[in-house]
């Protein structure tokens, strides 16, 4: 059986490296906003190619820390298709899942990195999920989908069926911008049945309909009462905050390693803070693996670069000894 089964999007992105550009805060209160010169052309410092998407970084990711992954989602029969399960493959990601439509195309993304941060443009191309089957796995990982459709909901709604029909299947879930636009109607019915959620504290804000001024415990909480076992919330620099079964509030910061570039940051700690519990690791621990994976990620250009092999990323764990989870007194 499956270790791990990822259920998402995937898709080609192109990085581009920005030097001639700057960020502008006035246009808007609380807003910053990447500035280029109109209908210029604009040179770039760097240009990555990468397979790319957060069912396709979590699958990798995962594969490279010794897991038996499989991979669901949908490709165009093009020449990105071709190269994202030729990429699969290559990393030890069961592929027999990947539904190839010809009528179809392949996502993709153009994403612009500003001094270690990125604006990403994205295409979504239409999808029919309906085609997808979904094998058993120790534990699914669901993450973001393109835009709400039919079958958007109805991949949703057979997820949610599984997880009742066969109880032994766990439930991870990362909601993309799609699915968290669809609302809290919506996301419910699998928030109640995800034992780990991981989202940033602005996607926390999103789903429990709070401000940027909510304390972490309030968000911790919320997301708690809203059915989630293990609500694990990033804040970016600030590091990892997660509730555990004793309702203690668990932290690990981030570790103070240079940042090149934060794609794939979120995808990459997720992975590891999962990887590590199905290793049999205890909440504390696990989001060790996460900070110190993240890191490496981050170190590089694009999301999959810095994903660590398993024997890589205990040796960085032993590095950064000095980087501790703290647990507070509970709620």
């Amino acid at each position: 059986m499956l270790d791990l089964l990822a259920i998402g999007d995937v898709m080609i992105d192109h990085f581009f490296v920005l030097d001639d550009a700057q960020i502008d805060s006035s246009l808007a209160p609380n807003e910053q906003y990447l500035c280029v010169r109109y209908g210029d052309k604009i040179a770039v410092q760097k240009y990555v190619h990468s397979v790319a998407g957060n069912a396709a970084n979590v699958a990798v990711g995962a594969a490279r820390l010794k897991l038996a992954v499989g991979l669901v989602t949908l490709v165009g029969q093009d020449s990105g298709g071709r190269e994202i399960i030729h990429k699969m493959k290559k990393e030890g990601v069961r592929t027999e899942h990947i539904h190839v439509n010809a009528q179809e195309r392949t996502n993709i993304s153009s994403v612009m990195s500003f001094r270690g941060e990125r604006t990403i443009l994205v295409y979504h191309a239409p999808r029919e999920w309906n085609h997808t089957a979904l094998p058993k796995a120790k534990w699914y990982y669901l993450t973001s989908l393109g835009p709400i459709t039919a079958d958007f909901r109805h991949l949703h709604r057979r997820i949610a069926e599984t997880l009742e029909r066969m109880p032994l299947i766990r439930l991870a879930f990362n909601p993309g911008t799609f699915q968290l636009k669809a609302g809290m109607k919506f996301l419910k019915p699998l928030l109640r049945r995800t034992e780990l959620l991981f989202v940033n504290k602005e996607e926390a804000e999103t789903i429990t309909d709070q401000g940027p001024t909510t304390s972490m415990p309030t968000l911790l909480s919320s997301l708690h009462r809203s059915g989630v076992t293990t609500p694990i919330i990033t804040d970016g620099a600030k590091g990892a905050w997660a509730l555990d079964e004793k309702d203690s509030i668990l932290h690990c910061p981030a570790t103070n390693d240079p940042v090149v570039e934060r794609t794939g940051a979120g995808d990459s700690f997720a992975t590891a803070t999962l990887a590590s519990i199905i290793n049999g690791n205890p909440l504390s621990e696990a989001l060790r693996w996460g900070a110190v994976e993240s890191a490496n990620v981050v170190s590089m250009i694009g999301p999959q670069a810095g994903l660590l092999t398993l024997q890589k990323l205990k040796k960085n764990l032993k590095r950064q000894r000095s980087l501790k989870t703290t647990v507070s007194p509970s709620l």
